[in-house]
């Protein structure tokens, strides 16, 4: 039992890793964009900040004379590592940074002439490199001049505090063999190497001001990639569809040649193309889903529409009417969109006859009815005129007896408007076996879709499945549809590409 759970975790953590690709695959341009952002406004912020030189003197102490003997050089040398502890201290101190003033002073240094003792031990740092005698003294300044004669002031102003310090007075020798030698100092601060003109500034840093940007870039990216994906609402995938409705997927239309720039009749078409074939086959599909609806009591009549404009209901009505004459059924596509017709024009048919003229009287439906050239059991009743009231026409009486007249002679595909923008498609409703919800992928959001059906519940609709269109064969959400047939028809004339 607790392999199973254990196997039943390590999936759930797999699937999870996977979505989390998918997601950074889909949104992948957000980062590349960010980081570039990110990088330039680092490297821009850097230009705004003020430029600081810095500049450095050394000097050693050193303890005792050259002619004494090992051990006392020994300790001499320990002796001069300890005090060189404790002038780095010193260094820092008010004393010394009032003395390095008037140095400055002394050699015309103008530029610090406004800055307080405080000030410019604010502007020195003093390091002692471990277990050694040595100090170094930085210091930094807007200037490069500025900084190296700071320094080095700095350096003479501490050696003269060193002398002050370990000079002893003539009350305090007690021998003439004294090694503190009477009036000289025993402890000695050497400059080693004064301070030198900064080539270039230490500050600010442009290359980590524009790494930092590059990654505050990447952070930001990967927050929006997240944010985006949750408040994502668009339906891209199947599961997404069964997660939130009841209503079952019945068909997935794949979006390929022709399609993208255009509507077009593509199934039936005596010539196509790879793209074509997976159209076809799609639409076959859907064909076939729909006689296994209703075993029992299948439909004659369908209505075929969306939840909002542009989610290619008319595509699929028509390229479905043609798929199911090609088995030898009759089939009538009747255009109700009252509104915006397109059925026509899809077959290049004559326009401005249809459902209007039977509805008014003016035609019969001999009259009205266009046979299309490519297959003979297939016609056509075009919308007409566009009328003041389609919602009552299409829920007049005299529509209801032109659809059962018609289902007792064929098939019957009613494209009708989309749900949400007008009522037209809830008022067909009832006049209907069966509806078939076209959902675009990847614009089409679970609001919609949810708003659409609930639209059509309440007049008691039976919807029969929902079809998804315009599915991507390729990308982040390719095969996220329950579409695999990507890579599997072509044509006898042409290769595979």
């Amino acid at each position: 039992m607790q392999e199973t759970t254990s196997s039943s975790a390590s999936e759930d953590s797999a699937f999870d890793l996977r979505d989390v690709f998918r997601v950074i695959r889909k949104y992948w341009w957000a980062f590349p964009v960010a980081m570039f952002l990110g990088g330039l406004t680092g490297y821009g912020l850097s230009l705004t900040q003020p430029q600081v030189y810095q500049a450095s003197s050394m000097a050693v102490v050193t303890a005792g004379s050259s002619d004494q003997s090992l051990g006392v050089a020994l300790t001499a040398d320990s002796l001069a590592k300890s005090k060189a502890a404790s002038y780095a201290t010193i260094a820092k101190s008010r004393s010394v940074a009032e003395e390095a003033k008037k140095i400055l002073s002394k050699k015309n240094v103008s530029s610090f002439d406004s800055k307080s003792a405080d000030d410019l031990v604010g502007m020195v740092a003093v390091q002692t490199p471990e277990n050694t005698a040595q100090l170094t003294i930085d210091a930094t300044s807007s200037d490069p001049t500025s900084a190296r004669e700071l320094a080095d002031a700095w350096l003479a102003a501490l050696q003269a505090k060193v002398t002050e310090l370990e000079t002893p007075s003539p009350s305090a020798a007690k021998k003439p063999t004294d090694q503190t030698y009477v009036g000289t100092s025993f402890i000695r601060l050497t400059s080693l190497e004064s301070a030198q003109l900064p080539s270039s500034p230490t500050s600010p840093n442009r290359r980590l001001w524009a790494g930092v940007g590059v990654l505050a870039g990447l952070v930001l990216a990967g927050i929006y990639t997240l944010v985006r994906h949750q408040l994502d609402r668009r339906i891209r995938s199947i599961d997404t569809l069964t997660q939130n409705f009841a209503v079952p997927v019945i068909g997935t239309i794949p979006l390929e040649g022709r399609l993208k720039e255009k509507r077009a009749l593509i199934a039936g078409s005596a010539k196509q193309g790879i793209e074509d074939f997976r159209f076809s086959e799609s639409i076959r599909e859907l064909r076939t889903n729909l006689t296994y609806t209703s075993v029992d009591h299948p439909p004659r009549v369908i209505l075929l529409t969306s939840s909002i404009p542009g989610e290619g209901k008319s595509t699929i009505s028509s390229n479905l009417a043609a798929t199911i004459a090609q088995t030898g059924q009759p089939v009538v596509l009747i255009d109700c969109d009252l509104r915006r017709p397109v059925v026509t024009k899809t077959f290049n048919m004559v326009e401005g006859v249809g459902v209007t003229n039977i509805l008014t009287g003016e035609a019969s439906y001999d009259e009205v009815l266009q046979v299309w050239s490519e297959e003979e059991n297939l016609g056509v009743i075009g919308a007409g005129r566009l009328p003041p009231n389609p919602s009552e026409l299409l829920g007049s009486d005299a529509m209801a007896r032109l659809i059962d007249s018609v289902a007792d002679k064929a098939f019957v595909i009613i494209d009708a408007p989309p749900i949400l923008p007008v009522t037209d498609a809830a008022v067909l409703s009832t006049r209907v076996d069966g509806i078939v919800v076209a959902v675009r992928a990847g614009t089409t959001t679970v609001d919609e879709l949810d708003s659409a059906l609930a639209k059509l519940q309440r007049v008691d609709a039976n919807i029969l499945g929902l079809v998804i269109n315009r599915v991507p064969i390729k990308g982040a959400d390719a095969n996220r549809y329950g579409y695999y047939g990507k890579d599997y028809y072509y044509s006898s004339d042409q290769k595979k590409s």
